[in-house]
């Protein structure tokens, strides 16, 4: 990339190069003019060969005629026109018309030109004096000898609408006819240099010339403004302050020209006449600033530029300090001042630029091209103004000079612009690769940094978090095994007394030991139950299955199923529904169902015990547009405020002054069972309003559906039928490899006249199933079988020859959802479960085949 970079750099620089060679004859050839300018405009006599009376008139141009004059210096009284007109010639000293520069004089000169006779195709002639800066001019024409004289009197020390032709340069017109003899002096007081340039015009000439002058100087200020207003554009785009110096430099001296050939006292300020001598003072101070500011900065180089560049904007300050100062002085002082600083400005931009081109810096090298014909117009036009010219006797004439070569000089310094503005673009092109590169490595390093806080401040957190839940798990089982210590010990103490009892007889205590151990036994299982339903939720490896489904069924299935226990404890539990009307809502029905059997067997448990009134427990389902809600309402014991912004009642085994007989205060976990449930399921919201002594309802937003499925209900007269009688007379193969297990069902199913099979294995099953002699109502197997094998290679074989048995598996592990996602059609039940459940699931199974679940038993 830097080798790219040099190439393309040394390419640019021969370009520029190259331009600025092709540029350097126009300089030239302006050097040339001004040259034979300078020559054409010598006596033709010898140097030094003064004529021995004022010079003849000199025709350079048709219709125009240069005059040359003769002066002298008033001195003492002011002389009158009758005096100066009677003054022999020896007292008058002789030039030719070029040398028509004298200096900066502060005595009044009188000016005399040798008769001008008028031909015979001429007619009225136009005298102008083509200096335009003059203050005062008292100008005397005489046609023919012995008439009066003619007085103008006229200057810039005048409004421009009083002189006699309304044109830049002083013009009087002079009725003359063919044949006329035109005599002229003039009185010429001035503060800056005296000059007095004069010639007679053929008025037709003169109107051609001035057209002329005119679309020259609308040229001229045409192309100053138009780089002056794009470098002001690009000053405004790019904020440099080069772009402000250089335009500032090309508004001064466009402004200084024009003030100098007296357009700007023509178009500008016509009446501001003491502007109009101070203006040029201000132009020419200015204009040396903002020369040198540009210079500074055009000609630095490299990215560690001189110590004297960081004072770019001095000389501006410098400059206006100046412009102040000088206001103070007499004009002629203050003009001898300015000019003074134009040349040093001059010199040492010059030789700023010369210093830097030694190094090949190519910008400074433009810069010398473009600059030596200012700073050979700028030494001549000021030797020319002081008068130092005169020992040559010749002067410059600069008309049109000082507009050629600022033009030039403009156009090459903005070529020199443009080539430092591709330097610097390439450069800030670089730089901001470089800084993007850097702020990408930063931004890098940031986010490595981040991630690598983010990761310890995560592991902190896995940490404090597996702490938690290691202390969490920990209080857990000392209160699980606290609780099943209880049933426990009223198991043993039950058991151990019932041989003596039966040996002695006693049937009647023996069985109401056994009843008690049943009670026991069935609290256990409701504990082991409860634990391993809320292990399975916070595993992760339960997923809710959302549907579609009528929320009236399900609640009339919880209701009926619960009501055995409210009656039980004297509770009276009510739904109040829409009648013949279906609610469908977007849930996990076995997930809704459980929710709703724990949040009812809390009203219930946690009825009041006062017997002052009857315990009740009322559901109600509400629809409100997007959702659906159910509302759970018992008017037990309450729970207080503080205990509800804690949220402890969701914590597990928590129970709030259950003063309940122990078969009946439950494990503490339904709540908490509750929670997780809700946790995974989506846009569903359980709130709670409570009141100490008076109940609680406990609400519950479900989002309805918007379709209503297509699924078969089992209508609300087949639950209240169903039962335990239904499972008589059912034939069941059971599959389960635990000996202990497969014979305590088999005296369940004995005990309650449900038929069965039972078998061990696979093997056992496939060599015995063919000798069946009926087909079996229903398949109940373990999911974990001997040989790797498990409930599903039980389905298949059942079904090679009986394809619509239901089946029933019987577990005691936890099954992912995908597995769950597979057993389709199949009822699964997890162990413990009561065998009164097993055996109306079996009926159900039996009777209908039921809809798949990923969870435990209802």
């Amino acid at each position: 990339m830097n080798t790219a970079s040099a190439g393309t750099r040394r390419r640019d620089a021969m370009r520029v190069g190259s331009l600025a060679r092709s540029l350097l004859p126009l300089l030239l050839l302006l050097l040339l003019i001004l040259l034979c300018g300078w020559w054409t405009a010598r006596p033709a006599h010898a140097a030094g060969q003064a004529p021995d009376g004022p010079a003849a008139a000199e025709t350079t141009e048709p219709g125009r005629q240069r005059l040359a004059v003769a002066y002298l210096i008033e001195q003492g009284e002011p002389l009158r026109i009758t005096d100066v007109a009677a003054l022999p010639d020896a007292a008058w000293k002789r030039r030719p018309w070029s040398s028509a520069s004298y200096g900066f004089g502060t005595a009044p000169h009188w000016f005399k030109s040798e008769p001008l006779r008028v031909g015979p195709a001429e007619g009225p002639v136009l005298l102008e004096v083509s200096y335009p800066l003059l203050d005062n001019v008292d100008l005397y024409v005489r046609l023919n000898a012995g008439k009066p004289w003619q007085a103008w009197h006229f200057g810039d020390r005048q409004p421009f609408d009083q002189r006699p032709y309304l044109t830049r340069n002083f013009v009087v017109p002079v009725a003359a006819r063919p044949g006329d003899v035109i005599e002229i002096i003039a009185r010429v007081d001035t503060a800056g240099s005296m000059r007095f340039p004069l010639s007679a015009w053929q008025p037709q000439a003169f109107e051609r010339e001035e057209r002329f002058s005119m679309l020259v100087n609308g040229i001229y200020v045409g192309l100053m403004g138009a780089i002056f207003l794009s470098n002001f554009i690009i000053l405004l785009v790019v904020r440099d302050r080069i772009y402000l110096h250089y335009s500032g430099w090309i508004l001064m001296t466009a402004a200084f020209i024009l003030s100098y050939n007296g357009l700007a006292f023509q178009y500008l300020w016509p009446n501001a006449i003491g502007w109009n001598d101070w203006c040029r003072i201000v132009f020419l101070l200015l204009a040396g600033g903002f020369l040198t500011s540009f210079t500074i900065q055009l000609v630095r180089s490299g990215s560690k530029p001189p110590w004297w560049t960081r004072f770019h904007g001095w000389p501006v300050l410098v400059a206006s300090c100046l412009v102040a100062a000088v206001s103070r002085l007499d004009f002629p002082v203050a003009v001898r001042v300015a000019l003074g600083v134009q040349l040093v400005v001059t010199i040492g931009c010059f030789a700023l630029a010369f210093h830097q081109a030694r190094k090949g810096y190519v910008p400074a090298k433009i810069f010398l091209v473009a600059f030596s014909g200012v700073l050979v117009g700028s030494a001549l036009h000021t030797l020319d103004m002081v008068g130092a010219t005169r020992i040559l006797e010749s002067s410059i004439n600069f008309e049109v000079a000082p507009q050629i070569g600022s033009a030039i000089a403009v156009l090459l310094f903005s070529l020199a612009l443009a080539h430092r503005l591709l330097e610097e673009r390439r450069h800030q092109s670089t730089a901001a690769r470089m800084r993007q590169m850097n702020e990408s490595l930063e931004a890098a390093m940031r986010t490595e940094q981040e991630r690598s806080k983010s990761l310890l401040e995560f592991k902190d957190r896995l940490r404090l978090e597996a702490e938690r839940r290691d202390q969490d798990k920990s209080r857990f089982l000392a209160d699980a095994v606290h609780d099943l210590r209880q049933p426990l010990q009223a198991i043993g103490n039950a058991l151990d007394p019932i041989g003596g009892a039966i040996r002695a007889g006693h049937t009647a205590n023996a069985l109401s030991l056994v009843e008690m151990a049943t009670r026991a036994s069935a609290n256990m299982r409701s504990q082991l139950s409860a634990i391993l339903d809320l292990s399975r939720l916070d595993s992760g490896l339960v997923e809710a299955e959302l549907s579609d489904f009528d929320l009236v069924s399900t609640i009339r299935e919880t209701v009926e199923q619960t009501r055995s226990i409210a009656q039980a404890s004297h509770t009276l539990i009510e739904f109040e529904g829409p009648v013949g009307k279906p609610v469908f809502v977007r849930s996990d029905r076995h997930f809704l169902q459980r929710i709703l059997t724990n949040l009812i067997s809390n009203g219930i448990k946690y009825r009041s015990m006062s017997g002052a009134r009857q315990s009740h427990v009322k559901v109600q389902l509400v629809e409100d547009g997007a959702t659906t809600r159910i509302a759970v309402q018992d008017n037990g014991i309450g729970i207080s405020a503080e205990v509800l912004q804690s949220g402890v009642i969701f914590r597990p085994f928590f129970q709030i002054n259950n003063r309940h007989a122990e078969a009946e205060k439950g494990v503490g976990l339904g709540l908490s069972i509750v929670s997780a449930m809700l946790a995974l399921l989506k846009d569903h919201k359980l709130s709670i309003v409570s009141t100490v002594g008076q109940g609680s309802t406990f609400s519950l937003a479900i989002p309805t559906s918007v379709v209503a499925p297509l699924f078969e209900e089992i209508p609300h007269q087949d639950f209240a039928q169903g039962g335990i009688d239904a499972a008589r007379g059912q034939y069941v193969v059971v599959i389960e490899d635990d000996v202990l297990v497969r014979e305590t069902l088999g005296a369940v199913f004995s005990a309650h006249g449900v038929l069965y099979e039972a078998w061990g294995s696979i093997a056992e099953m496939r060599k015995e199933l063919p000798y069946l002699e009926r087909a079996p109502d229903v398949l109940l197997s373990d999911y974990r079988l001997p040989d790797e094998k498990n409930a599903l290679d039980a389905m298949r074989l059942m079904r090679e020859h009986w394809p619509e048995v239901p089946m029933i598996i019987l577990t005691g592990e936890v099954l992912n959802p995908e597995l769950g996602m597979s057993l389709r059609g199949v009822s699964l039940c997890y162990k413990p479960i009561a065998p009164l459940d097993l055996l109306r699931r079996i009926a159900a199974s039996a009777s209908r085949h039921t809809a798949p679940s990923n969870f435990g038993t209802l």
